[in-house]
């Protein structure tokens, strides 16, 4: 009788030499022996082709909206996302909506439509720092039917984790019924809010930012005498493009960033004609002080950062006349690139807690394309408080705030 091939695994190791490919030295993943092969081995491969990987990923979100008695409603968006790579977040706002503003990592950012969809690029904090927050706020006109209010929140085209969404009733209203794609998890009065505690509440918020920004202008004066050139770098776009601080500071964090991408420049072009110098020499023509300054150049030893004393120490071996072109050149470069026109400045919007606030959440949006919904049924109980002249002068600030936006699009 005709016994059948038994196909065992085996381990790479013990294949003998002449059998393996001299040109590919790397172990295979499968490697199996046939025993008393009566034919050839038939193998079928196929290939799979790779999942592409998302570049952004939401870890948690927070909405909060605004409504008013008629339905109208203003909406902020908070997330907190993790980025593989900078791109594009792709918005859906929902339908008849407005967008306020967008911020990425607390700058605001430009917003280019396509079709039905709003885009804006999404970059991680730092090189360090992987992780981003995007807040964007947008107002959506309604009307209240039977007590009945329809919210819809964007989609974004990516799973969402861990989503939170406060709503705030309008004042003589409470909640009598609710349904849509999230559970109510707290129901709560949150006291009411005069107009001067809501323009406190904004100021005590712009002072924050102030302080934030001059310990960032500090923090950048400390990296740039550690030699840490990229995070003095950062922090000193970020002060210059937030503007959060006085015009004097302001404009010091501006000349600091010129000055620090003129050395950086510097650096980069002397580095070449050091490295030219090097691979041309001869010993009849030779400048021992240029090579001595390349010899300290901490690019020629495979590092990316410098100090000031440094940078005296690169730029030993040039005349003066030769140090006046490099910085020329390199001068010429960082305002090319500081040129390019920033994201304008956006008015942002402070919603806080007030009156009767119903809190939803869901875990997991997996489906990133499907947008988030609530359907409240409201029932009126008194006439408006003191808080409608709060919820009158957000929605009313939103409405102004939105028509001056579309003028500076219509004069752009």
């Amino acid at each position: 009788p005709r016994r059948r091939s038994i196909c065992r695994a085996s381990d790479w190791t013990v294949v003998p030499a002449y059998l393996q490919s001299q040109s590919e030295r790397s172990a295979p993943a499968l490697c199996f022996r046939v025993a008393e092969p009566e034919r050839p081995l038939a193998l079928t491969a196929r290939r799979h082709g790779v999942a592409e990987a998302l570049k952004l990923r939401v870890t948690s979100g927070e909405f909060t909206t605004l409504v008013s008695p008629e339905g109208s409603a203003l909406t902020a968006v908070d997330l907190k996302m993790q980025v593989t790579e900078k791109g594009p977040l792709h918005v859906r706002l929902p339908e008849g909506a407005q967008l306020f503003n967008a911020f990425v990592n607390g700058e605001s950012v430009t917003v280019v439509r396509e079709g039905d969809m709003s885009l804006f690029h999404v970059a991680p904090n730092s090189e360090t720092d992987r992780s981003a927050t995007v807040r964007l706020v947008y107002a959506m006109r309604g009307a209240a039917h039977g007590g009945r209010v329809a919210l819809s929140a964007p989609s974004f085209q990516l799973p969402l984790e861990d989503v939170v969404w406060h709503v705030m009733l309008p004042p003589g209203y409470t909640l009598e019924g609710h349904s849509g794609s999230l559970q109510l998890k707290t129901y709560y009065a949150a006291g009411e809010m005069a107009v001067d505690q809501y323009r406190a509440l904004v100021s005590s918020t712009r002072t924050q930012e102030a302080r934030k920004a001059a310990a960032l202008l500090e923090a950048a004066s400390s990296f740039a005498q550690n030699g840490e050139q990229d995070k003095a770098g950062e922090a000193l776009s970020k002060v210059a493009r937030i503007n959060a601080l006085d015009a004097a500071s302001n404009e010091d964090a501006r000349v600091q960033l010129r000055e620090l991408r003129t050395q950086q420049a510097v650096v980069g072009l002397n580095t070449r004609r050091q490295r030219l110098y090097l691979d041309n020499r001869s010993e009849s023509l030779r400048n021992e002080q240029m090579e001595q300054a390349a010899n300290l150049n901490p690019f020629m030893q495979g590092k990316t950062q410098f100090n000031a004393q440094q940078f005296e120490q690169v730029t030993m071996g040039n005349t003066v006349e030769e140090n006046t072109a490099l910085r020329g050149i390199a001068g010429r470069i960082v305002e090319q690139q500081l040129a390019a026109e920033p994201a304008p400045s956006a008015i942002d919007v402070t919603l806080a807690e007030h009156g009767q606030v119903a809190t939803f959440a869901r875990t997991l949006q997996v489906d990133g394309s499907a947008a988030l919904g609530l359907e409240l049924t409201l029932a009126r109980t008194s006439r408006f408080g003191a808080g409608s002249a709060v919820t009158a002068l957000v929605l009313l600030g939103g409405v102004v705030a939105l028509g001056a936006s579309w003028r500076r699009r219509r004069a752009g």
